[in-house]
């Protein structure tokens, strides 16, 4: 394709189709994975008493000799730098490997397909030289400006065919998966992680959305990321973090302004982390917030006289009885993950709030100001469907752990261990109740 040739530029605007993707069919993907649980093993047998002698009087005095506790074998040394090494190297691993099954299916004759009308919009845009650029974002598309520049010089260096202009987007997504296998791992376990990982990546909309010429995969990876920074920060803060999740907020307003509905859940964990005791990560959550909006906030007030190019998006009430269906690519997706997703909230204790906001907030929200706003559409919202992969999964892995075996599910990350009668202990989920 040409960036001379002649086409015009839909816009925002719907064709005969009523603005929606005028390829509706696409393949289901399947696959499973079962997560499990460990059974460490009981404390080190109690240090042994030493005869120190009597005093005068033929009283015998005992004093117990202090013993060192010994860390649990199934949990790592950290002064041990070969097991430093292995979690490198399991974290590694658990991003990796859905990262690679997302990526080979996207990739799977991602250029077979000619461009529809949204993504021809993006390659008129990106083609255009910076000062037409800035002319059009001045009456459309403001909002789209960073994904314009980014695939401005993608396009400068790859090609404008339709595979290379895919690519960009490909990346993204696959990458997504991985991050949602690191944010399963820190907030659960690494077999939840993992599974949640492996699962996004073969749900339809996941390939579908990969091979867009769009931004939705990358609010997706945006908020993704951001979240996960989050939760380091809140698990292991530092200053580097803590700067790292503040320039992540801009990411997720530059790739969607929809996308920050996901600070709402960002903002819940803040609230439990502050009830635990912890009075500096709210201060350090407002200033981040605050910053980071400040490279959003007038983008997004620009935008906001612009909406009239998506005006003729006005959602019935059809439109969210079929927003799972939409959401997910097909019925017997969506179904069977949502269903996971909402006995995984029994199960996923005091991560359960957080995850709740992200997946009810932005559909509900965008829903009720649609008349105003008009961003209520399902591949708009896509950054939602990763919570209800991961709460499928923390279900799966729960309900599949006793039957496992009694040394599955054993991993450092994201366990709580308990001392039980006789000193037994037994790994859980965190957040989770103790079960007799």
């Amino acid at each position: 394709m040409s960036p001379h040739a002649p086409a015009p530029y839909g816009g925002g605007y719907p064709d005969t189709s009523g603005g929606h993707d005028p390829y509706a069919g696409q393949g289901t993907y399947a696959g499973s994975a079962q997560g499990t649980y460990a059974e460490p093993g009981a404390y080190g047998a109690p240090g042994q008493y030493a005869d120190r002698g009597g005093y005068p009087g033929g009283q015998d005095t005992y004093a117990p000799e202090p013993v060192d506790p010994q860390p649990p074998t199934d949990e790592p040394a950290e002064d041990k730098p070969e097991r430093r090494k292995g979690g490198r190297l399991a974290t590694a691993a658990v991003f990796l490997v859905p990262t690679a099954l997302a990526l080979a299916l996207i990739l799977h004759r991602i250029g077979d397909r000619e461009l529809w009308r949204d993504e021809h919009a993006t390659w008129w845009a990106a083609t255009l030289s910076f000062h037409d650029l800035s002319l059009l974002i001045r009456s459309i598309d403001v909002v789209f400006t960073p994904y314009y520049v980014l695939m401005h010089f993608w396009i400068a260096v790859a090609g404008d065919s339709p595979t290379a202009m895919r690519i960009p987007g490909a990346v993204a997504m696959a990458a997504s998966a991985g991050l949602l296998a690191l944010l399963g791992r820190r907030l659960f376990t690494p077999q939840a992680g993992l599974l949640a990982g492996l699962a996004f990546a073969v749900v339809p909309t996941t390939t579908r959305y990969g091979q867009e010429i769009r931004p939705y995969a990358f609010a997706v990876a945006a908020v993704l990321l951001s979240t996960l920074l989050l939760a380091r920060a809140l698990d292991k803060p530092s200053f580097k973090v803590w700067v790292a999740y503040t320039l992540s907020v801009p990411m997720i307003g530059w790739s969607h302004l929809a996308s920050m509905a996901v600070l709402g859940a960002h903002l819940v964990m803040i609230l439990i982390a502050r009830r635990s005791g912890d009075k500096i990560v709210g201060w350090a959550f407002a200033a981040a917030c605050t910053l980071g909006l400040c490279f959003v906030i007038p983008m997004a007030v620009s935008g906001s006289g612009q909406s009239g190019q998506i005006a003729w998006n006005n959602p019935t009430v059809n439109d969210l009885l079929d927003f799972p269906k939409n959401l997910f690519g097909t019925w017997a997706v969506a179904v069977p993950v949502m269903a996971l997703g909402a006995l995984g909230l029994f199960f996923a204790g005091r991560r359960a709030l957080p995850l709740a906001v992200w997946i009810v907030l932005p559909p509900v929200a965008t829903y009720a100001t649609a008349a105003q706003l008009h961003l209520f559409l399902p591949r708009y919202l896509l950054f939602t469907a990763p919570a209800w992969v991961l709460l499928a999964a923390v279900a799966v892995v729960r309900i599949a752990g006793p039957v496992a075996g009694a040394k599955a599910g054993t991993g450092a990350a994201g366990l709580r261990l308990g001392a039980r009668g006789g000193g037994g202990r037994r790994a859980r989920l965190p957040g989770t109740a103790r079960h007799p």
